[in-house]
């Protein structure tokens, strides 16, 4: 991310020199400044296209100064300052939307004496796969470390950790995220903490958590996810709760959720998540059954233990797309299934998968992901692989890994997370 921002702002610079030189050509320019809205003389705008975008709080800014806040849905845009012929302009995102990450194609040039409309703004889930670079990253419970790979070949195959509660080291972790600056964090679940780290080196290496039911204290902590604003989300699972936090010094600690199957309670919850309208979902394995709530007060609490005469055993994972459809693995059913419901009524209920090892079958499948575009990951525990598909007709199917601790093996993956 870091060489994709200097190579914009390098194009900037660029640009504007170049702007520079035809305004001091010109003669009459203001001095060779990029001044842009050159009082006397017509005048441009900057603007172009936006797809994707379904949150809130989008914020683009032109050649450093510029602001312009985009609502959510928004399939166009335009800077209100107008430029002048010549003038360099360099659109970038300043602020990325809710549950989103955006990007910016063609936003960088000069005027050349019409209005600028082919800057192209492109958003997808936060997490989502855009491109190349995208890595595999595997919370391989039983190896006691994480992997990261480039694709489902093993490629640039890179392993962290050893069975230990030091630096380096993790016992049994669940859940594995990155966020948007490439930060990865770790629900290390046997060593009730939460471990963010800068790279797979394990450089910047932090910790929060010890046994307990307190404030920084976590009980088999079973995943973690961090949103768009970097608030930090934990399935505290053994206390039957949802932690959020602003930090990883436990600032603005929060809690929701006691023991049990009733509204504001859970029993062992596996997963959280956070879609791009801060709702939060959670997978609560014990009382068999998704919860979505719109707040950390359970405001607009909406439980779903089944739909059409299918009923969840034991949710594990759950991923909510940029359309809104929500994707569970269901590892306590006979099945061993991948769910993909329309929404919280169960709709559109579509179920992949059977127990077994073959194509399209798993053995008490973990966490699941889908990239932007559409394809469904499962680390698949029992199995100990992860498979990918196209979609859930099991189309594409591919997996990677058998049991053991080498490269491409794993023993028993449980989080998997791309990005």
């Amino acid at each position: 991310m870091k060489k994709q921002h200097n190579a914009v702002w390098i194009g900037v610079i660029m640009v504007l020199i170049a702007s520079l030189a035809l305004s001091g050509c010109g003669g009459g320019g203001g001095g060779g400044s990029t001044d842009k809205s050159n009082t006397g003389g017509t005048t441009y705008t900057i603007g172009g296209t936006v797809s994707g975008l379904t949150g809130a709080g989008l914020v683009l800014q032109n050649v450093f100064t510029d602001d312009l806040s985009v609502s959510a849905n928004a399939t166009s845009f335009v800077f209100a300052t107008p430029f002048a012929n010549g003038a360099g302009y360099g659109v970038t995102v300043k602020t990325q939307p809710s549950g989103q990450n955006c990007t910016v194609a063609n936003g960088t040039g000069a005027v050349s004496g019409a209005n600028v409309t082919n800057v192209a703004v492109t958003c997808a889930a936060s997490g989502g796969v855009t491109g190349g670079g995208a890595h595999i990253y595997v919370a391989d419970m039983g190896n006691n470390r994480i992997v990261r790979m480039d694709d489902m070949a093993g490629t640039n195959w890179t392993a962290l950790g050893g069975s230990g509660s030091g630096v380096k080291q993790f016992y049994q972790p669940n859940g594995v995220y990155v966020d948007a600056g490439g930060k990865i964090y770790v629900a290390d679940t046997a060593n009730n903490r939460i471990v963010r780290m800068d790279d797979m080196a394990g450089a910047g290496w932090v910790t929060i958590g010890s046994s307990g039911t307190g404030a920084n204290q976590f009980s088999g902590p079973s995943a973690v996810y961090v949103d768009a604003s970097g608030r930090i989300y934990v399935a505290d699972t053994n206390n039957s709760r949802i932690v959020r936090m602003d930090d990883m010094l436990g600032t603005g600690w929060t809690t929701k959720g006691s023991f049990g199957n009733t509204a504001g309670h859970f029993a062992a919850p596996m997963t959280v998540f956070v879609d791009s309208a801060n709702k939060i979902y959670v997978a609560d394995w014990g009382a068999y059954q998704l919860v979505r709530m719109d707040d950390m007060n359970g405001t607009g609490w909406t439980a779903l233990s089944g739909a059409m005469g299918n009923l969840f055993n034991g949710p594990d994972g759950i991923f909510v797309d940029a359309a809104g459809k929500i994707y569970v693995t269901d590892e306590g059913n006979s099945t061993s299934s991948v769910v993909r419901i329309d929404d919280m009524t169960g709709a559109g209920w579509t179920s992949l998968g059977s127990a077994g090892t073959g194509a399209n079958q798993f053995s008490n499948p973990g966490a699941v992901y889908v990239d932007a575009a559409g394809k469904i990951y499962v680390a698949d525990y029992g199995n100990h692989r992860v498979a990918r598909m196209n979609d859930m007709s099991g189309a594409g199917w591919t997996t990677l890994g058998s049991y053991g601790s080498s490269t491409n093996k794993f023993y028993n993956p449980l989080g998997i997370f791309v990005r």
